[in-house]
């Protein structure tokens, strides 16, 4: 079992009466209800300190996304918009059913394939420009490894890390790349 944000153990889940007598016949019958003892919960293991700045998808894909990026173990998911982004999918995400009800259940799908028990961040910023411009440098200050997904020829991601940062990648439809260069 998991306990958000907290840790993962494991649990006895029995029937009981009234009386506090326990069955492990399996049957729900009148006068019993479910208890659930759990046991020492351990803390996460750390997690990969990378997180997303991800152009927005198309509804639909985000919400397959979301939780492979949870299984992945990412712990921050900014969603922008970019040039190349309609701006119908802004407004079709509540209509495609991507309310914060299905975000959640998506996430922690993804918590239980990961075996996780983080919740990752979700932020949506509909205007990349302000959010280079500014934020970023907030939420990523100095020291910070802000890699872009572009073309061309830069060093690998092996040589240009240093793995003690928390690591900021950007994917997108490649309008992303040319806004701003961190």
């Amino acid at each position: 079992v998991g306990a958000v944000n907290v840790g993962f153990g494991t649990a006895v889940v029995t029937w009981v009466d009234d009386a506090g007598a326990a069955y492990d016949d399996g049957k729900p019958e009148a006068g019993r209800h479910l208890r659930f003892d759990v046991g020492q919960l351990t803390p996460p293991l750390p997690r990969p300190r990378v997180d997303l700045l991800l152009a927005m998808p198309r509804p639909q894909i985000l919400k397959w996304l979301i939780p492979v990026c949870t299984q992945l173990g990412v712990s921050r998911i900014v969603v922008t918009s970019s040039t190349l982004v309609p701006k119908s999918y802004w407004q079709s995400r509540k209509k495609s059913g991507l309310t914060q009800t299905a975000l959640f259940e998506n996430i922690l799908s993804g918590m239980q394939q990961g075996a996780d028990c983080r919740l990752p961040e979700i932020e949506f910023q509909p205007n990349m420009r302000a959010y280079l411009g500014g934020k970023i440098d907030e939420d990523y200050p100095a020291g910070f490894a802000r890699v872009f997904c572009d073309l061309g020829d830069f060093p690998s991601l092996v040589d240009a890390i240093d793995t003690t940062t928390t690591t900021v990648v950007n994917s997108g439809d490649g309008g992303a790349a040319g806004a701003k260069r961190a």
